[in-house]
C-alpha cells in the first residue's frame, strides 16, 4: 500500500516512530524517498540504533517530534503514522492534524486503522480506537 500511496514522494516525515523499526524496515523498501523519523526526544536512541542496523543512505538523522510543541520545520511531502493516535489524548490528535495540515496543507490524512488479528485486536488500546478519516 505503502508503494501506491507515496509513488509520486521523494520525501516521507515518519510521526511517532517508537523504537525505529518501522522506518528501519520501510526505508530500505522504499528506496525513492528519504525517510525522516522523528519522536520524543526519550525514544530518539532506539530510533538511532534501528537506523544504524539498517545502513540505509535515506533512512535519516531521527529528529524530535512532540506534539506538544510547535512541529519543526521538515521538508516533506508526505506524512506516515502507526500506533499513534490511539493512545494520544484528544488535543494532541488535534495538534497532530493540525501540524499536519501546515506541512501538507493540500493533502488527505487518514491514519492507520488498529490491528486486528482474527477479527481480534491485538491489544485493549486496539480495542478501544475509533478511527475517524479526515
Amino acid at each position: 500500500m505503502l508503494r501506491h500511496a507515496f509513488a509520486d514522494r521523494t520525501s516521507v516525515l515518519e510521526i511517532g516512530s517508537g523504537t525505529g523499526q518501522h522506518a528501519a524496515y520501510f526505508a530500505p523498501a522504499l528506496p525513492h524517498l528519504a525517510w525522516q523519523p522523528s519522536d520524543v526526544a526519550e525514544n530518539l536512541p532506539s530510533i538511532r540504533v534501528w537506523r544504524g542496523e539498517a545502513q540505509t543512505p535515506r533512512l535519516l538523522e531521527p529528529i524530535e517530534l512532540d506534539v506538544d510543541q510547535p512541529f519543526p520545520a521538515v521538508q516533506a511531502d508526505a506524512v506516515f503514522s502507526a500506533n499513534t493516535c490511539h493512545i494520544m489524548s484528544w488535543p494532541q490528535v488535534e495538534r497532530f492534524v493540525a501540524g499536519v495540515g501546515k506541512l501538507l496543507p493540500r493533502r488527505r490524512v487518514s491514519p492507520l486503522r488498529p490491528v486486528h488479528y482474527g477479527g481480534k485486536p491485538t491489544s485493549p488500546s486496539n480495542a478501544e480506537f475509533r478511527c475517524l478519516a479526515a
